[in-house]
This record gives C-alpha cells, structure tokens and sequence, in this order.
C-alpha cells in the first residue's frame, strides 16, 4: 500500500511541475501585435508593439516584395535607435508547394 501511494505522489509531482512549466512559458512570451497600416505608392507601412519599451515598423514593398521589420527601443534619456531586425522575401515565404 505504501508502494502504490509512492507512486501515485511521484506521478502527482511530475505532473504538477510539467504544468508548471507551461503555465510559466505561456506567461513569459509576449506576441506582437499589429497597429495602424499606411499604404503609399509600393509601400505598406504597419507598426506594432512587441513590449511597453519596444515598437516595430513593418514596411512592404510590393514592387520587391520584400518585408522588413525595423525595430525602435526606448531607453529614457537616450536617443531612439531604429534598426532593421529582419528581411524577408514575400516571394519566398509564399512559394506554392
């Protein structure tokens, strides 16, 4: 009988500290959101917020079709720095398979 209560506390514990762990996960990633788009000539210009201290423009040109996304961090008393996080092909992203 103590056995099967050893057991049955330790698949408790194990279970208990894997839903522990996802609930941390889940809690610590924070998704980026898109904001107000601008659509001029062959260029789209979205921004969004990845935290409170940074902001990301993304900017489209359809006539490439490339995206790329500049990223703005604050630090107070500092000026803003913008500075291309990534770049991307449309046409490679969106290839039919």
């Amino acid at each position: 009988m103590t056995d099967t209560k050893n057991v049955t506390l330790a698949i408790l514990s194990v279970s208990a500290a894997i839903l522990l762990t996802i609930l941390v996960t889940f809690h610590l990633t924070q998704p980026a959101y898109a904001g107000t788009t601008v659509r001029g000539g062959d260029y789209i210009v979205a921004t969004g917020a990845f935290s409170d201290r940074v902001d990301i423009i993304y900017v489209i040109n359809t006539a490439q079709q490339k995206l790329n996304a500049y990223v703005i961090d604050y630090h107070p008393g500092t000026p803003n720095n913008i500075i291309l996080q990534d770049s991307i092909s449309l046409r490679q992203a969106f290839v039919a398979k």
